[in-house]
């Protein structure tokens, strides 16, 4: 995820797509501080520059241990999702669903023209899943004829997922849900739409959306590397590199993709009697794209160790790219931009200046001499 960098004055017009940014905090420091890269430029501006890693991503000023919300994923849970001898896990197989195998030896679970008059379906029972997680479903599939139904389910409980594939296509699902307290959920697959269905399945996978740094709260998910509200509010609470320090000014900023209502910084702002700790909103820029939320805030007694970013019922949202900074740490930063070593390699031709000479006198007069002197400080 790109990082976009704001500077007060206007930067050199040397600079240039492709060049690096480093930088290092050398105002109240000693002058074998070490230097911290950016990363390349992408993009550049009359006053910022976008680059790979803003100052702080990388653990040496912002507060936040994963501000792109990106995740990984866990063991797998499902049994024999790729097939490869047999349709052994899997129950409720009839005879309209077979295994099979392609040319290359590759297995798959195979609906040979199944008709719901058979009962034909395909099913699942996966227990013993983390309680209140959320998990990723993914498979492959192929829809040959017919309309194929797919659901996933809490046991015994109502649908989390479910989708028909009724068109003659390839390609690839995937999907996620939140196990709730019970954390088990049934996988079924049967034919569609009271039709016949011939198609194929292969590659089901169910696993754990791990998200280092941040929990989420009612109505939040991550989607695509980006916190997403929907329904119900709750809170989205961060974790922190390092805690807040109280009476310390704090500057937070994110990118907004969508928003409906205030964001808000839960408890960070003051104590008042009667009223208790206040919440501070985050001030959206609507005039760039993606939208830009920040706020600044003197940090109280309390969550020094985490943000919560609240959402109230549906007010729905999808932000990215969080960064929190003591701004008065940035400020010390000093920033340096370089030419990529690897193609520039050679030393300079030559050196060129230019002069011109204006003569502001209404009279003719004589130019006596023009001297120069050029002083090489670096090759």
């Amino acid at each position: 995820m790109a990082d976009k960098i704001m500077f007060k004055n206007k930067i050199n017009t040397s600079v240039q797509i492709g060049d690096e940014l480093w930088y290092s905090n050398i105002v109240n420091q000693a002058p074998t501080t070490p230097l911290f890269s950016s990363g390349t430029i992408t993009d550049i501006g009359d006053n910022w520059v976008q680059v790979d890693a803003a100052p702080f991503s990388t653990g040496s000023g912002n507060f936040l241990i994963n501000p792109s919300f990106q995740i990984s994923l866990g063991n797998e849970e499902a049994t024999n999702g790729t097939f490869d001898t047999d349709l052994s896990g899997w129950d409720s197989i009839v005879s309209d669903i077979i295994w099979e195998q392609d040319i290359n030896g590759n297995g798959y679970m195979y609906f040979d023209n199944a008709t719901s008059s058979n009962y034909n379906a395909a099913t699942q029972n996966i227990d013993n899943l983390t309680p209140n997680s959320q998990y990723q479903i993914s498979f492959d599939y192929e829809i040959i004829s017919g309309a194929l139904e797919f659901k996933a389910q809490v046991t015994g409980g109502a649908n989390m997922q479910q989708n028909y594939f009724t068109t003659v296509e390839t390609g690839t699902y995937t999907t996620t849900f939140n196990t709730d307290q019970d954390a088990n959920i049934y996988i079924k697959f049967e034919e569609g739409n009271n039709s016949t269905v011939e198609a194929i399945i292969d590659n089901f996978s169910v696993k754990e959306i791990l998200l280092q740094g941040w929990d989420t709260g009612d109505g939040w998910t991550i989607n695509g590397e980006q916190a997403e509200h929907t329904g119900t509010g709750g809170f989205l609470d961060g974790s922190l590199t390092s805690n807040f320090v109280e009476g310390e000014t704090y500057k937070i900023e994110m990118d907004v993709i969508s928003n409906n209502g205030d964001i808000i910084l839960a408890n960070v702002g003051p104590y008042t009697y009667g009223t208790g700790y206040a919440n501070v909103t985050v001030n959206i820029d609507t005039s760039v794209i993606p939208n830009k939320g920040t706020a600044e805030w003197t940090q109280n007694s309390i969550n020094l160790d985490k943000i919560r970013i609240f959402k109230g019922n549906n007010k729905n949202c999808v932000i990215d790219n969080i960064s929190i900074i003591d701004p008065s740490t940035f400020e010390e930063l000093f920033f340096m931009f370089k030419k990529p070593s690897d193609q520039n390699i050679a030393s300079l031709n030559g050196y060129y200046a230019e002069a011109t000479l204006t003569n502001n006198s209404s009279e003719k007069r004589e130019l006596f001499m023009i001297g120069s002197e050029i002083t090489m400080s670096s090759k």
